[in-house]
């Protein structure tokens, strides 16, 4: 099912043109589009509304005039392209509406291609965070065919004893936390960690420590560390919070 805006686009074309050949444009689009992933789906759409309207502006602003013997194969040459667009700014203008539905489907494409692009880097191109990523894995337990992360403390020592093939064993939790301060408190995504956890990752603190790997133990110190968009945002970036 294509998306409406393609409709729309095919608007665009000179009438005599659309009943020729629109039909056959949009089964050939669907054509190509079937089988593929959301992804490639929607970069092959925005690359056929481009084509699309491009086609369009073509076929209905572009003079369809003899030019001078003088003039051809040197389109570069005495002005020709000005005059080009010079003619089409003047088309423009006589069909507004025509101009907008031309702007308005170049931003819809424009805006798709990005927002995938952004999307696509993020997740595939983006570099890792970490330091050396490439050597960070993630340990689970195999319970009854069941991957279940979550381990108990006793486990974590186990690994860390009868083991060689692991240089740094870290520990790491998703929890929900509340900070309070000045105004109401707020609830914010935090990670219970070991102390190796963020020593392991590369983390160094701006200011302040982080954790170290003798306070892991009953009673042992109870360190926070903040982020520095929470830091700045909740605290004011004041140095006498860390």
């Amino acid at each position: 099912m294509l998306p409406s805006v393609w409709r729309l686009a095919l608007r665009l074309l000179p009438a005599s043109f659309l009943e020729r050949h629109a039909e056959e444009m949009t089964s050939a689009l669907e054509a190509h589009l079937e089988g593929r992933g959301p992804l490639a789906r929607h970069l092959l759409v925005a690359r056929a509304l481009g084509d699309l309207v491009r086609a369009a502006l073509v076929a209905r602003f572009r003079p369809v005039r003899p030019r001078p013997e003088s003039l051809r194969g040197g389109r570069w040459r005495d002005g020709g392209w000005l005059d080009d667009l010079r003619y089409a700014g003047r088309a423009l203008v006589r069909r507004p509406v025509f101009a907008a539905v031309s702007v308005v489907t170049m931003a819809l494409g424009i805006g798709v291609t990005t927002a995938v692009a952004s999307l696509v880097y993020r997740v595939v191109l983006a570099p890792s965070p970490y330091q050396d990523p490439d050597a960070i894995v993630q340990i689970a337990l195999d319970a009854e065919g069941r991957r279940v992360i979550m381990v108990s403390a006793a486990d974590v020592e186990r690994l860390r004893e009868g083991t060689s093939a692991v240089l740094t064993l870290g520990v790491a939790r998703f929890r929900d936390v509340a900070v309070g301060g000045d105004g109401a408190p707020e609830r914010v995504r935090g990670t219970i960690v070991s102390g190796s956890t963020l020593p392991m990752l590369g983390v160094e603190p701006l200011v302040g420590r982080l954790p170290a790997a003798s306070e892991d133990v009953p009673g042992g110190a109870c360190v926070v560390v903040l982020s520095h968009g929470l830091w700045t945002r909740r605290f004011s970036g004041m140095p006498r919070v860390v």
